[in-house]
């Protein structure tokens, strides 16, 4: 019985995130609205609030989203990219992936540390090592997903300031004209 608790509790942990779904209405091919009545509802141009920011510094991740050095809070990122919406959306993403793959993960570690703890005991118990290890497993993915979206967040936020390359230098082994070398993109 134990059992088909525990599994239904990874299972519906490990949904929530596709569960809590969250609409983003995006209206900028839309001018205006003519009504069969012949009313119009027109709107200001949608499109002007979708173009970059052009100003501010670049945001970088390392451990966190980061500015100027400064590891922001959540809802400052939330702020700073709420006009670049592909940005935005993959935050949100990220962070939902993560949230849910720390809480699966710690379900693992719990179920795991069940079997540690049996094992020590004397008890041969291996209904809890394997779901433990995929519980682990399956949330240390959703956590390396969850990072690459948010790392993702940062490459599209800056590719909209204006006169910032994303790549500003960087030096590879590859091949060139005469063979095999150092490649070195700008």
């Amino acid at each position: 019985m134990n059992r088909k608790i525990f599994v239904t509790a990874v299972i519906l942990t490990a949904t929530t995130f596709w569960l809590s779904a969250q609409d983003i209405i995006i209206t900028k091919d839309i001018a205006s609205i003519l009504y069969q009545d012949g009313d119009e509802e027109t709107f200001i141009s949608a499109v002007s609030s979708f173009a970059p920011v052009g100003v501010g510094e670049p945001l970088t991740y390392k451990g966190g989203v980061r500015q100027n050095g400064i590891k922001l809070k959540p809802y400052k990122v939330k702020v700073m990219m709420r006009e670049n919406y592909d940005a935005l959306y993959n935050y949100r993403s990220g962070r939902g992936w993560r949230t849910t793959g720390i809480a699966v993960s710690g379900i693992g570690s719990l179920v795991f540390a069940q079997w540690v703890y049996e094992k020590v005991n004397g008890y041969s118990s291996p209904e809890y090592f394997w779901p433990g290890i995929l519980c682990i497993a399956s949330g240390l993915s959703c956590i390396y997903i969850g990072q690459s979206n948010i790392k993702e967040s940062v490459i599209i936020y800056n590719s909209k300031l204006s006169g910032y390359s994303t790549v500003p230098f960087q030096i590879n082994f590859g091949l060139t004209q005469s063979g095999v070398g150092l490649t070195m993109r700008f």
